[in-house]
């Protein structure tokens, strides 16, 4: 994947200086990487060296300003955003989105983990499909997100429903307690005031 991925920015940006401003661009530091030699080799150093700095996002965020509408970059900047890091260890767990309280419903939710795990299989090497398959399977799993937003929002607002509910139910048994307070005070009074009598 990253060797692809040194590709397609060796076509995108193909000569040192572009490589150098995309990786000062990124806030790396340029001062570990070599920028002599075929461009090729200078952006398998560049991608290198942000994998090992965990700066792959900043990388491609930063190589799409100068090309928006890449697929390739598009691709492999998605799979970081979602959890996945070809060839190196997952880090970033404060990028990822919370999900606490979010379910659709199966039938989704098994198409969805089924493009994961075709996803999982390319990037752990198992199936050598290469990009233009993972490019198709990004885009299907793109098309269901939409579906699994709908059923999260329908799931959110009943349990929206239900937590209103158990709220009213909590004010009533507050009610009923306080009022039961209020009648043991109220017998207690009148026994001893019958009792002084």
């Amino acid at each position: 994947m990253l060797n692809e991925l040194s590709a397609e920015l060796a076509n995108l940006y193909g000569d040192s200086e572009s490589a150098k401003r995309v990786v000062d661009e990124s806030g790396m530091p340029s001062t570990f990487i070599e920028f002599d030699g075929p461009i090729i080799n200078v952006w398998h150093r560049i991608v290198q060296q942000a994998s090992s700095r965990r700066k792959i996002p900043e990388l491609l965020r930063t190589s799409l300003k100068g090309y928006p509408q890449n697929i390739t970059l598009q691709s492999v900047l998605w799979l970081y955003e979602h959890g996945q890091y070809p060839n190196e260890v997952k880090v970033y767990p404060e990028e990822r989105r919370n999900y606490s309280r979010e379910a659709p419903d199966t039938e989704t939710l098994l198409r969805f983990i089924r493009s994961v795990e075709e996803l999982e299989q390319i990037i752990n090497g198992s199936e050598r499909l290469g990009l233009r398959s993972l490019k198709s399977i990004c885009f299907n799993l793109e098309k269901s997100l939409p579906e699994i937003r709908e059923q999260v929002n329908k799931i959110d607002s009943q349990l929206d429903s239900i937590e209103s509910r158990l709220r009213m139910r909590n004010i009533l048994m507050w009610s009923i307690a306080s009022g039961l307070l209020i009648l043991a005070l109220i017998v207690v009074i009148l026994i001893t005031r019958q009792g002084v009598l």
